[in-house]
């Protein structure tokens, strides 16, 4: 279990690059448009680390010619990234072809195949976090990717399952601090356990106008600071670290208004003030970390 810690507060920026806009009838977008301003409010803030999972799969080949498409096409920003103390991790989105349209697969042992198809090139790149697309995760899955060496998956969503999403995942009674899964249920910890962690997404009570009731969503940092300021501080107050997710496309200008969107980097930077904000005046230090530190942190069994 993680260990709780007073004076020093840990904040792990993650982002996903899907190349997909899934708020906007999920149209392929060239997502790295908006990563240029990110990269330089990343480089006058040496201390904002953060860690990108990229997407390397079989719709990715689809498009694009080639399965690591983003990785050879933005060799050069990525390079930067790590230059300057990024991580990149794997983000794997298993899609199916039904009836002319790009689904969710949820068939894990068609996931299993893809995994393994694309393991010689993740180990090429040298990866060992991963994301998995849509948050789906399973028992199999969670074996295959500890057997095949990652030290950190982060895909987990502690919050129920609402019949809004269209999605399919499931991780109910997960914990939202880092744990080593059980072997018989990914979803919680429990002996005996798998050597790799499983890092949650930070979820907190975030209100939209549209809410029938309470919602828990995953900590953006894309979203108004004035929407995310009272719950920030709230879980800032309440625990030792955060780990927030953004999609870049989330932060790229558009004409349209959003109830949760700026659609702006200026929003990033807010936010990350925000947080510092809250930090500092609990009497606290406040350190940027990537996914992988989690796996150095004292407490963890």
């Amino acid at each position: 279990m993680y260990v709780v810690r007073k004076t020093r507060f840990d904040v792990c920026i993650t982002f996903d690059l899907d190349f997909q806009d899934y708020s906007s009838g999920r149209q392929l977008i060239q997502e790295f448009e908006s990563v240029s301003p990110i990269l330089s409010a990343f480089d006058h803030r040496p201390d904002w680390r953060a860690t990108w999972f990229v997407r390397l799969d079989s719709h990715m080949e689809k498009l694009f010619g080639r399965p690591d498409h983003i990785f050879h096409r933005y060799k050069r920003e990525l390079e930067h990234l790590k230059q300057i103390g990024h991580e990149i991790g794997w983000h794997p989105h298993c899609f199916s072809e039904l009836n002319d349209k790009w689904v969710q697969n949820t068939n894990v042992q068609l996931i299993l195949e893809e995994l393994d198809r694309y393991l010689p090139l993740i180990r090429d790149y040298g990866l060992n976090v991963v994301r998995m697309g849509w948050g789906f995760q399973a028992n199999e899955i969670m074996h295959f990717l500890t057997e095949a060496g990652f030290v950190v998956d982060s895909s987990a969503i502690p919050r129920p399952h609402y019949q809004w999403e269209e999605t399919v995942r499931d991780w109910t009674n997960t914990p939202i601090q880092p744990y080593r899964p059980s072997t018989a249920d990914y979803r919680i910890p429990g002996e005996p356990t798998l050597p790799i962690l499983e890092v949650p997404i930070s979820v907190m009570t975030i209100p939209a106008p549209y809410d029938n009731g309470p919602v828990l969503r995953y900590c953006n940092l894309a979203y108004y600071p004035n929407l995310l300021r009272a719950p920030l501080q709230s879980w800032i107050h309440a625990h030792t670290h955060l780990v927030t997710i953004t999609h870049p496309y989330e932060l790229m200008p558009r004409d349209s208004v959003h109830p949760l969107f700026v659609f702006s980097v200026q929003a990033l930077k807010d936010n990350c003030r925000q947080v510092e904000e809250f930090v500092y005046s609990a009497g606290m230090e406040l350190s940027y970390i990537r996914i992988s530190d989690f796996t150095k942190m004292p407490g963890l069994t």
